[in-house]
């Protein structure tokens, strides 16, 4: 009882609930919303993690926001490593800013949340613990209803996420590039980047393959090294800000390629949604501790995609899944494209 008047008392004066200094405890919260919550004062979530974590979030705002439309919705999240809980741990300086085409500083994050029709207000330089802070992990395991599949997942959010013109801005970006009659897979050089890259060069190293395949370089000297990839052909988005691509115009590009090869992380769980053919190479102590805690990595991600199939990065055998997935599904794609020139 005592806990709960204290609750209260933040909501009446405050205007803002802090449950705690990492996580809000699910049902807690679930509850205080939907039997306290009846004011038009707003609501104030703390976002942080890195920039796919943020995407990752937008189920769980939009989901509060169906349930409390009448109240605003507004995101608060730090801007520099000052500011950040846990700056050894996690990249909160390396995510906020980048570098523009001109050499100016841009916050990705804002950029992508600008045309996000559910928040109503967004706004950085917040320190950390000013409203309540959520991180994917915890609200994906809060996320029901339309949110069981990749299909509703992204029917719900994305028309709600992008606007025409990101779809239009991918699309010239590819015709610039030469990309639309090419077999292109996007590499994120992130987590497991040695087996991404071995794959791809299975793909450089058949002769049968080769000549039509474009490979998409993803990642951010920010967060590590980019390894420099031998043959092929290649189109760089490292830093995809310096070369003036925003975020959703990236996700559109790589919406629109044949091929996902990543890691394990938040922008991996955005092309599972997305329904993108993807082969991910998960590290399993990873893949365990968020199963176990968050439930974060849901089965339909596998089920649901083009190739149906959970690959661990320390079994992974990048020879057969070339010749049993990758390949076969490569071949296809070029005797449709053959019989239509």
């Amino acid at each position: 009882m005592q806990r709960l008047k204290k609750i209260w008392s933040h909501l009446r004066y405050n205007r803002v609930v802090v449950v705690g200094n990492r996580r809000p405890v699910f049902i807690r919260d679930h509850w205080i919303d939907d039997t306290l919550c009846h004011s038009e004062t707003p609501k104030v979530v703390g976002i942080h993690g890195g920039l796919g974590d943020v995407v990752l979030l937008l189920p769980y705002l939009q989901y509060f926001k169906k349930r409390n439309s009448h109240r605003p919705l507004h995101v608060v999240y730090t801007d520099n490593i000052d500011q950040a809980p846990c700056p050894e741990r996690f990249g909160y300086a390396q995510t906020r800013v980048e570098r523009n085409a001109d050499g100016g500083l841009i916050n990705p994050i804002a950029d992508f949340l600008a045309n996000v029709s559910f928040i109503d207000e967004h706004r950085g330089g917040v320190p950390y613990k000013q409203g309540e802070y959520w991180f994917p992990d915890n609200a994906f395991r809060r996320v029901w209803g339309p949110y069981l599949s990749p299909d509703a997942w992204a029917d719900a959010l994305f028309p709600e996420i992008f606007i025409s013109e990101d779809v239009q801005s991918a699309q010239k970006w590819r015709e610039q590039n030469n990309l639309l009659d090419r077999f292109v897979v996007a590499l994120h050089l992130r987590r497991n980047a040695d087996l991404v890259t071995a794959l791809y060069q299975r793909m450089v190293d058949d002769p049968a393959v080769a000549p039509w395949v474009t490979a998409l370089i993803l990642g951010s000297t920010r967060n590590q090294y980019i390894p420099e990839l031998e043959g092929g052909h290649t189109v760089s988005l490292v830093d995809n800000y310096t070369q003036g691509v925003p975020l959703r115009t990236l996700y559109q590009i790589v919406m629109q390629s044949q091929l996902f090869v990543g890691g394990r992380g938040s922008f991996e769980h955005f092309f599972f949604i997305a329904r993108v053919p993807s082969i991910n190479f998960i590290d399993r102590e990873g893949f365990r501790k968020n199963n176990r805690r968050f439930g974060t990595w849901m089965d339909s991600f596998w089920e649901q995609n083009h190739f149906s199939e959970r690959i661990f990065a320390e079994d992974a055998d990048v020879d057969s899944i070339y010749q049993r997935l990758v390949r076969p599904y490569i071949l296809s794609w070029i005797e449709h494209k053959e019989r239509h020139i």
